[in-house]
């Protein structure tokens, strides 16, 4: 990651922990502290937004290196995913001067794929890569990662090709995943 001085385009800190991803950086405070969180190429990654320095970090792969997911934030958690990697929500906590991410929940059943979650209200949304686009939800915050959660629709739901003929066969934009974060 760089960031660059807007009035000169002079670097103002670089970190070169990792390597790059696809995912877009997101910029969020948490405890008093402002953040960017990306995933980068293996890893999950804090860092201070002022001087680049890293807070914390949790390894994070998906096949053919590609972490593509954009951060989402809800007050104080983090929601991730990836390619055959599932979801997963961390609540990064600071002890002193030191940062660590504590998992708040997962799910494998469930997982997102070139493209990156939304908030609507107490819902997350996204689109699962899993069997051509499935619309798949948990019914309250506590369903998710936990057995017997409604995490499985009918598959097809979306395409991944495009229609230049307009025969029909084009993409469609149907909400895969929800997860309320309303209090149970």
């Amino acid at each position: 990651m760089w960031v660059f001085r807007p009035n000169t385009a002079c670097t103002r800190w670089r970190w070169t922990g990792d390597g790059p991803a696809y995912a877009s950086p997101i910029a969020v405070d948490l405890a008093g502290t402002r953040q960017i969180v990306t995933q980068s190429q293996s890893r999950i990654v804090s860092v201070a937004a002022d001087t680049g320095a890293l807070l914390w970090s949790l390894p994070f792969t998906t096949p053919y290196m590609q972490n593509i997911v954009t951060p989402l934030v809800v007050n104080d958690v983090l929601v991730f995913s990836g390619l055959d990697n599932g979801v997963l929500a961390v609540r990064p906590v600071r002890s002193g001067s030191t940062w660590s991410a504590e998992q708040i929940w997962k799910t494998d059943a469930v997982g997102m794929y070139m493209n990156s979650p939304v908030l609507k209200g107490h819902l997350v949304f996204g689109f699962s890569h899993k069997h051509r686009g499935q619309f798949l939800h948990g019914r309250r915050q506590s369903d998710l990662g936990a057995p017997g959660a409604r995490a499985r629709r009918r598959p097809r739901q979306g395409r991944d090709d495009a229609d230049p003929l307009g025969l029909g066969l084009g993409p469609t934009a149907t909400p895969c995943y929800r997860r309320s974060f309303a209090a149970p």
